[in-house]
């Protein structure tokens, strides 16, 4: 889990590691959307100090 502070403040981002792609992993209820694919959540995108909500699509 990630906790951003600074300009990223309030952005908590929480990974989790799988043995299988197709492994049921049961989530808790504090898990928002799915950004795995979303280029705005990208470590590079993130280190440059921009809110992804602020970023263009």
């Amino acid at each position: 889990m990630d906790v951003f502070g600074g300009v990223l403040d309030g952005l908590i981002l929480a990974e989790i590691e799988m043995a299988r792609e197709d492994e049921a992993v049961v989530l808790p209820p504090w898990v928002g959307r799915e950004v795995t694919l979303d280029q705005r959540y990208r470590n590079s995108r993130l280190a440059m100090g921009a809110m992804p909500y602020r970023l263009a699509a």
